[in-house]
């Protein structure tokens, strides 16, 4: 009969050694993802407004909103990060599908790609007695010296006689897109951590 033979303590589940490095390794990580992230992350804080251009409606439907080709927009109102923008710039809104699957995209852009912002979700649409209504939801907005950041927008539409006027505004405070992987990071080394508390405490 083959004698048993007892598990040694230098398996690399229980060995404390390398809980300890593996630990070690976790609050290196942390250390450097932080100080990476607080040197390079630089969020996006601010509202712009973007209003349509007298004569230049937009034609909606039942699925889509088409505005006449850019620039059909201007800049009314800034604050934040977005004063860099100057008043009355001129801008483009791009045409919207919202039913029955909305569609994402670029929502508007100013100076070609310069400053843009790009949606990622829809709201449910209010829609009002007269025709007009307000559509809004969330995006990305991207600026020269700064992270790609969340925020979200509001685009009001007015109809004076079929004709729509419009205007929107898109409010940018939000976690940079790399906040995510820091989360993730995050939540990951804690799992580390708990595994190897429960393995010692086996």
């Amino acid at each position: 009969m083959v004698p048993f033979r007892r598990r040694s303590k230098l398996c690399a589940g229980n060995h404390p050694i390398m809980k300890t490095s593996l630990l070690k390794l976790a609050g290196l990580l942390i250390g450097a993802f932080a100080l990476t992230s607080s040197a390079v992350a630089v969020p996006i804080t601010g509202t712009i407004y973007i209003d349509w251009n007298p004569g230049e409606f937009a034609a909606v439907d039942s699925t889509t909103i088409d505005f006449p080709a850019g620039p059909n927009g201007h800049v009314t109102y800034t604050e934040g990060d977005y004063t860099v923008v100057p008043f009355g710039s001129p801008a483009t809104f791009f045409d919207i599908t919202y039913s029955p699957a909305p569609l994402t995209g670029e929502l508007w852009e100013i100076g070609g790609v310069w400053t843009s912002f790009w949606t990622t979700s829809f709201n449910a649409p209010i829609i009002g007695p007269n025709g007009g209504g307000i559509l809004s939801g969330t995006g990305i907005a991207y600026l020269p010296g700064h992270d790609a950041t969340a925020g979200a927008w509001t685009l009001a539409l007015t109809n004076n006689a079929g004709e729509f006027s419009w205007v929107s505004t898109t409010t940018v405070s939000g976690v940079p897109e790399g906040g995510l992987t820091a989360v993730m990071l995050g939540l990951g080394l804690f799992g580390l951590g708990v595994a190897s508390r429960r393995q010692k405490s086996a």
